[in-house]
């Protein structure tokens, strides 16, 4: 292959990798995926045309390079979902109340102490098994 060509080529895909490495440090799991797949497949074309023994050298460092990529790739995690609920709030009534463990009202009963003024609540959010209150 001409070296000029070759040279462009090579510098093309080392752009290429930088632009992964940005993406991997942003910890963007599906486009540095993406980015990788694209220069393994610009690297395997160009892995046939090299000439002489420079150019295959640098082919099998390029790769040695690229595939160090698949390391960094690797440790990254997917990005959660946000979640969306359709459950409703759970409105607290008696019969949900007597559902509660013995224990856990014995706690709650607890606290509210001798005061006679305390009034209690039952937050809306939660399972079911251990309310705020």
């Amino acid at each position: 292959m001409d070296p000029d060509k070759f040279r462009e080529s090579r510098q093309a895909i080392n752009r290429m990798y930088d632009d992964v490495n940005i993406l991997i440090d942003d910890k963007n799991l599906e486009a540095s995926t993406e980015g990788y797949e694209a220069v393994n497949a610009k690297l395997e074309k160009l892995t046939p045309q090299a000439e002489g023994e420079i150019q295959e050298r640098s082919v099998k460092n390029l790769g040695i390079k690229v595939e160090s990529l698949l390391t960094y790739i690797a440790k990254l995690k997917p990005k959660k979902k946000p979640r969306i609920s359709n459950e409703k709030p759970i409105e607290w009534d008696e019969a949900l109340v007597s559902k509660l463990s013995e224990t856990f009202l014995k706690k709650v009963f607890a606290n509210l102490a001798d005061d006679k003024e305390a009034m209690l609540y039952f937050s809306t959010s939660g399972k079911g098994i251990r309310p705020s209150y």
